[in-house]
């Protein structure tokens, strides 16, 4: 939490340095799933994937996309109810960028 926080203050003092190389996001996901497996288990989700075949590598600061994701794993399976799924999914739009969205069946955040 306090990397994040420090993440954080760099990004509004304009001083984050993103080092962006060609990624396959499909590794990326899987090999980033794998370190939540266990944890997951204990609860009984069901992590999975659905990701676009042929997915183009994407020019990323990797570090940061998995830091990112991790976030949003973590918060899913801390409030995904017992025996729930949490789906990553990644693929290309028509314009040619790249969407990964975390999707749980969580109860989600409440509108108010």
């Amino acid at each position: 939490m306090i990397n994040d926080l420090l993440d954080l203050a760099k990004l509004g003092a304009n001083k984050m340095q993103l080092v962006r190389q060609l990624t396959e996001l499909a590794k990326m996901i899987e090999e980033t799933l794998k370190t939540f497996n266990a944890w997951a288990s204990t609860k009984q989700l069901r992590l999975t994937t659905e990701i676009q075949e042929n997915l183009p590598p994407t020019d990323i600061d990797a570090n940061r996309m998995i830091q990112v994701i991790i976030n949003l794993i973590s918060n899913a399976i801390k409030f995904t109810p017992e025996g729930g799924t949490i789906t990553v999914k990644a693929l290309a739009s028509k314009d040619g960028a790249t969407q990964i969205r975390v999707e749980d069946t969580g109860p989600g955040i409440p509108q108010e």
